[in-house]
Order: C-alpha cells, then sequence, then structure tokens
C-alpha cells in the first residue's frame, strides 16, 4: 500500500459520492449495481429508488426487464443472510456467502433434531419432484410427502426453518438450484412461485469470494475502513485484513474522523459543483448500508434520531454528500422532509424541488413502498429472503 493521503471532509463526501455514482452519468443497470458494491434489498423500493437516486432508471420497467427478461441482474440470497441485487455475473460470489451461511444453520438443526445425511437427501430428492412444475409457496406443502414435512420443533422456529423441507428448500435457494419469481414478471408483483433454476451454477468457497470481494468493494465504498468491510461481510477484521493485502489501495486520513480509511489507489477527488448536489437515498441505500455509524456523513448528534429502531436509518436526504434531513412518503402522494431544528434554511427551496420530484416517480413506479412511507412497520417484512419459511 502507498503512503497516507489526507483528505478534507468535504473532499471524502465528494469521493464517496462519486464512487457511489450518485453523479449519474450510467444507464448500464448491471455496471451501476456492480460499481456501488451491489444493493441490499430489505424491500422492493429499495433497489428502485437506489437505482433512481444514481440516474440509472426513470421506470420501474427497466429493473424489471433487466431481472427478467435479459437476466442481466438476479436477486440473490448474500452476505449477512440478506437478500442482494446483483449482476448475474457476479451472484456466485455473493451465494458463496449464503451457502456458507446455510451450511452453519443446517449442520446447527441436524444436530439439534437427530437429522441424517439420508433425511436431507431424502428432502432435497422430493423438493425436486414437486418443482418438476412451478409452483406458489401455499401450493408446494401439498405436493411433498409427510417425511418432508417432519417438524424441526423450536430450533427450527428460531432459524426460520419450521420443517426438513423448508430448511433444505432454502438451501438449494442459497446454491442457485432453486428460485423464486413473481408469477408477473415485475419486481414489485404477488404471487411468487418456486421453480427449478435451469442454468448452471457452480458457487465458489467463501474464503475465495472473500477474496475477489475485498477490492472491489473497497473500490464502491472507499475511503473506508477494515472493520466496516468485515462488518459488511460478517467476517472477522484479521479476515478482512488478509483478503486486501497485495492489493492496490492507499492508505488515507480523513480529517475529523479517527482510524486509517483505505481506497484505491491513485482515486481521484472530484471538484466542487458549481450548485449543492441533492441526493434522495432509500431505506438501507448502499452508500448508507456500508457505513453503519454514518461516520463522515452526518453529526453524531443527529444520528440517533435518524434511526428506526433495530431496524437501520430513515431514508435519508443529502446535501452535497452531508446528511442534512430524512424524509417519507406521505399519504397525500407527497414526500415529506423532516428537518432538524438546527438547519440551513437556504437549501430548502432546492430540496423542495428534488423532494417533488421522487414523489412523482414513487407515485407512479413504487407505490406504497414500504418502510418508506410516513406509517412504519415494526419490522421488516418477509421478501424472498424468507424463502422456506412457509413450509
Amino acid at each position: 500500500m502507498t503512503a497516507h493521503r489526507t483528505l478534507s471532509l468535504d473532499e471524502a463526501r465528494r469521493v464517496w459520492r462519486s464512487r457511489q455514482r450518485l453523479d449519474g452519468g450510467s444507464r448500464d443497470l448491471a455496471a451501476v449495481v456492480s460499481a456501488v458494491g451491489w444493493v441490499p434489498v430489505p424491500v422492493v423500493a429499495t433497489p428502485l429508488l437506489a437505482l433512481r437516486a444514481r440516474g440509472a432508471i426513470t421506470l420501474r420497467a427497466e429493473l424489471d426487464a433487466a431481472l427478467f427478461t435479459q437476466r442481466t441482474l438476479e436477486l440473490t440470497p448474500g452476505p449477512r443472510g440478506m437478500l442482494w441485487l446483483v449482476p448475474t455475473e457476479e451472484a456466485p460470489w455473493a451465494r458463496a456467502f449464503a451457502v456458507a451461511d446455510h451450511a452453519t444453520r443446517e449442520g446447527r438443526l441436524s444436530a439439534a433434531c437427530g437429522l441424517t445425511s439420508g433425511d436431507l437427501r431424502g428432502a432435497r430428492d422430493a423438493l425436486r419432484a414437486a418443482l418438476e412444475t412451478p409452483v406458489e409457496p401455499g401450493r408446494l406443502r401439498e405436493r411433498l410427502p409427510s417425511s418432508a414435512l417432519r417438524p424441526l420443533g423450536e430450533a427450527g422456529r428460531r432459524a426460520g426453518c419450521d420443517t426438513l423441507a423448508g430448511m433444505v428448500l432454502r438451501g438449494m435457494w442459497a446454491g442457485g438450484e432453486v428460485t423464486r419469481e413473481p408469477v408477473e414478471p415485475r419486481v414489485d408483483r404477488a404471487p411468487c412461485r418456486y421453480l427449478l433454476d435451469p442454468r448452471p451454477r457452480v458457487v465458489p468457497a467463501a474464503a475465495e469470494a472473500v477474496d475477489v470481494v475485498a477490492p472491489r468493494w473497497i473500490a464502491a465504498h472507499g475511503p473506508t475502513t477494515l472493520k466496516s468491510f468485515s462488518l459488511a461481510f460478517g467476517i472477522a477484521t484479521g479476515r478482512a485484513a488478509q483478503a486486501v493485502r497485495g492489493a492496490k489501495l492507499e492508505r488515507v486520513h480523513v480529517e475529523g474522523l479517527h482510524g486509517e480509511f483505505l481506497a484505491p489507489a491513485g482515486f481521484e477527488v472530484p471538484a466542487p459543483g458549481a450548485e449543492p448536489t441533492v441526493d434522495f437515498l432509500p431505506f438501507r441505500d448502499p452508500l448508507v448500508d456500508a457505513n453503519p455509524t454514518l461516520a463522515g456523513l452526518c453529526p453524531s448528534s443527529l444520528v440517533k434520531d435518524l434511526r428506526l429502531r433495530d431496524l437501520g436509518y430513515r431514508p435519508l436526504v443529502l446535501v452535497d454528500g452531508a446528511v442534512v434531513a430524512s424524509w417519507s412518503y406521505a399519504p397525500d402522494d407527497t414526500v415529506r422532509v423532516a428537518w432538524p431544528l438546527d438547519h440551513d434554511v437556504s437549501l430548502e427551496p432546492r430540496v423542495r424541488e428534488a423532494a417533488a420530484s421522487l414523489a412523482r416517480f414513487i407515485a407512479s413506479e413504487a407505490p406504497s413502498p414500504t418502510l418508506h412511507t410516513t406509517a412504519l412497520p415494526r419490522r421488516i417484512p418477509a421478501l424472498y429472503g424468507a424463502l422456506g419459511a412457509d413450509l
């Protein structure tokens, strides 16, 4: 690694914004999703609004086409037990983390419930036979023998796998053997159906995936810390350090922030723009997901007010890369901005203009965006990540 380089906080924010493609410039969805280090999908609205914030889409149908027609993007299980929007060619690297996570879960449940390799193999064979034709989740149970529906008791309920078939189905999904898609090719539509995925899948080992993903993730989020990378992928900091060893990285000091930051060697700092930039980011946007403390993005005095209990942070408004407010979509089809008591009122006209544009997009392309409205649930609703929980 090269020697330290010092950035002001304003410079660091311009780099973060540029690295996260919030300056726009590309309509290649796979390239944008790859460049930002993949997009978390806690709810369907997140990838729609994250891609819109980056100027990559203006219509929901563009994301639908990439997912279900062109197949250049996938909704894929990945790090931290979450669902991710990833380029199809990068999906095996994301799945490697899901496979490793499921192997741990399966081993724990097998020991707790006295399951044998024959039990697992029998359930998998039963599921493959049941999925010879696509089936909606509620009807899959009807196609399975009672042996596959063996209950796993309290240990299974805690792990989100009530039955043997539910646990095995989850593993088949993690490895890409089974997929779940909306019956209608729209990312925001129910019902869904399970089907055997006809595409061949080769999932690498998680250890290999960490080494491949590490420099790409730091390129997407740098300047960032090894701790942030380790949290993003649920690995030890020492393993994170090993993964970036030999990568062409640069040590960076950011004024006002503690710790050593890393960024791709020779990275450029964008010049200040003539006008302030305004970004409306969704719940769990990639920029926010990679920075769980909002360090450098937001004064520490505001962080507590921006949290949604244990779910994460509210959808955020950034001006020139700094958090200035949160936002929510109201029942009257407007986007409401919640300013802190002490804020720069000169920013309000530009933010109101951007809020009105976002409101029009949500009304036509992402109606009822869960976790982005004024009425918030107590928990993140089940999405594709709950696959197998209904068996």
